[in-house]
């Protein structure tokens, strides 16, 4: 009975799987209950070969009815971890409908190929020092056991470009074990390797996807972000409602060491897991995410982990107080995915200091998917080339016609019509996409200039947006020059508008640009004055030689004496700077003669025409 040996290891083996599968919490996915259960099935089939292997052996001592009904439960629990190897890789892969019509066929099969492996013939071969059972019962195994095998095979090559790869080729190299193993039974039924190939394929999974460990954060030993993917990502397909918490602390403000840090983030783990009825996990960095059953088991525990994250914590420089932001997803039917659920989150992570937690609600849902959805336009109108630009006439006072323009962004829709940047541009600023709404631009703007004389029109320049984001860009003067150089721009073709928040964020880096592309002979406008953040100061410093008056700054103008006089102080400071003035948003013939008697240089608003498009913008130049 040397040949034992092979399943005591295997019965070993699965043992030790066993216990470190559950010595561990799971969530309870598709995946791990199938494979929990092939665990299970595993170890019975094992413990009955061993067992059946020494009933044959000494058969004068064992019940014959004992005898046989081993060798049944070993051989019908061999065909039922081939059943679970299919079920499985089909958890993993098929969607609820078809999961459950797949698991209802291969169950009936398993059912009908159990109880054809408990009713037909079984015998006993037991001369010349073999042990072994055949018959109709071992046959069926054999016939059950593979179609189950093969079916896994043939979905896991048919699945290859949707299902997880790693599950695929783990559960591959099961199969071929086992039908080598198989292989090898077959033809020495003295040497009994299936059972093995069992244990060294379920080994084989816990090694490269079922260990618990893998879905643990080793920092705090709550559950990653992966797994909290995973278990929301079933809850949705099962329709299953839940509720969720992300927990932010924030540990920018204070000056914590990298162990006073880890002590927090362990702390807090560990006070967050004391929670009744919560799934915790580290989602990234400094945030937790606690799924719970309800709103209403939401609403009951809030109080309690609010309290328990006020309480300070004890680290090696004393006491810290946490002050945590909070993000409420009651219901979770007001997403359709995960992955919705991870973009709503998104939306609330930049938050106000002053405010400790956002409710997601439906009517932030509504808001959340209507900015989503323009982002989606945006980037489709990037990859496909429907961003526009329209001109908007700006008028010299001095040399009486327009001598430039206004470079204004516009996205086209598949069905013809625009979308205006009032739409947007605030969700591109908020997405970073901006940075290449605003390339795109002036690559535009670049090819028109190269395609268009427009010197011959009495042009000088086309206005530049630049963007807060742009500004930040190290790299924007290089990719400029570049994109110049490429379409053969003389530089002072272009004026590049900053604004006043552009310039009070990362000033160096603004500056930096600024000197290297006025060296190239670009010159800039300080855009939007009035309404941003700074004042004169960063006039009197910033290598502009055009300030913009916002459109509600010029309106203002003709409000009240007290405004009219203000203005008027600040355009004599301007003046004694030695820069001029652009006004924009003038819309009447009133505006314009009032601002014509105060020598603003340039006019643009309303009053001569509204931004158009490329033609129209060529046939209102050559015809003014």
């Amino acid at each position: 009975m040397a040949e034992i040996g092979i399943q005591y290891c295997g019965l070993a083996l699965i043992s030790l799987l066993i216990y470190f599968t559950y010595r561990r919490k799971n969530l309870g996915l598709y995946s791990d209950r199938t494979y929990h259960l092939a665990l299970a099935v595993a170890f019975v089939c094992l413990l009955s070969d061993v067992l059946s292997i020494h009933a044959l052996a000494h058969m004068d001592l064992w019940p014959f009815g004992v005898v046989i009904f081993v060798c049944r439960l070993y051989i019908c629990s061999l065909m039922l971890v081939a059943f679970l190897a299919f079920s499985y890789i089909a958890s993993d892969a098929l969607r609820r409908n078809v999961r459950r019509v797949s698991g209802t066929i291969s169950g009936i099969i398993a059912i009908i190929g159990a109880v054809i492996i408990w009713m037909a013939p079984i015998y006993v071969h037991s001369a010349k020092g073999e042990l072994y059972t055949y018959g109709p019962a071992v046959a069926a195994t054999y016939v059950f056991s593979l179609v189950f095998v093969f079916s896994t095979i043939a979905f896991a090559i048919t699945s290859y470009h949707y299902v997880n790869r790693r599950r695929l080729s783990s559960v591959l190299a099961w199969m071929i074990i086992w039908l080598v193993a198989a292989l090898i039974q077959y033809f020495n039924n003295n040497l009994p390797m299936v059972g093995f190939a069992t244990a060294l394929g379920l080994t084989i999974l816990f090694a490269d996807l079922e260990n618990p460990d893998s879905y643990i954060d080793r920092e705090t030993g709550v559950f990653t972000a992966h797994a909290l993917m995973s278990l929301m990502s079933q809850r949705f397909e099962e329709e299953q409602t839940f509720a969720g918490i992300n927990i932010v602390i924030n540990m920018e403000e204070t000056n914590l060491t990298r162990l006073m840090q880890r002590t927090m983030l362990v702390t807090v783990a560990r006070r967050l897991e004391l929670i009744p009825n919560a799934t915790v996990f580290r989602n990234v960095a400094n945030e937790f995410a606690l799924v719970l059953p309800d709103a209403e088991t939401m609403e009951q525990q809030l109080p309690i982990i609010r309290a328990m994250l006020e309480e300070p914590i004890d680290t090696e420089d004393g006491p810290v107080i946490m002050h945590p932001y909070y993000i409420l997803f009651p219901d979770s039917t007001l997403a359709n995915s995960a992955d919705e659920v991870f973009a709503y989150h998104s939306f609330f992570i930049q938050h106000d200091p002053e405010v400790d937690f956002r409710v997601i609600d439906e009517q932030e849902v509504k808001h959340i998917r209507e900015e989503l959805a323009i982002r989606n336009e945006i980037s489709e109108a990037l990859r496909e080339d429907r961003i526009e630009v329209h001109f908007h006439p700006i008028y010299s006072v001095k040399k009486g016609k327009f001598t430039s323009a206004e470079a204004l962004a516009r996205i086209r829709r598949k069905d013809g019509t625009l979308l205006m940047p009032g739409a947007f541009i605030p969700v591109a600023e908020t997405s970073n996409q901006i940075v290449h709404v605003g390339e795109a631009v002036f690559e535009k703007v670049c090819q028109f200039l190269s395609q268009n004389a427009l010197g011959a029109y009495g042009l000088e320049y086309i206005e530049v947006n630049l963007s807060v984001e742009q500004c930040e860009r190290k790299t924007l003067a290089d990719e400029f020059i570049e994109i110049m150089n490429r379409y053969h721009v003389d530089p002072s073709c272009i004026n590049l508008e900053v604004t006043e928040s552009g310039s009070v964020r990362h000033r160096k880096t603004l500056l930096d640009n600024m000197n290297k592309l006025i060296a190239a002979g670009v010159h800039f406008s300080l855009d939007d004055f009035g309404t941003g953040e700074s004042n004169l100061d960063y006039i009197m410093n910033m290598p502009v030689h055009i300030v913009k008056f916002d459109r509600y700054f010029t309106q203002a103008y003709f409000t009240t004496e007290r405004t009219k006089y203000v203005i008027d102080s600040v355009i004599e400071m301007i003046r004694g700077l030695d820069l001029q003035i652009v006004s924009e948003g003038v819309e009447t013939q009133e505006q314009f003669d009032t601002l014509v008697e105060h020598n603003i240089d340039y006019i643009q608003g309303y009053y001569f025409a509204k931004p158009m498009p490329v033609d129209d913008f060529i046939f209102f130049i050559k015809t003014h």
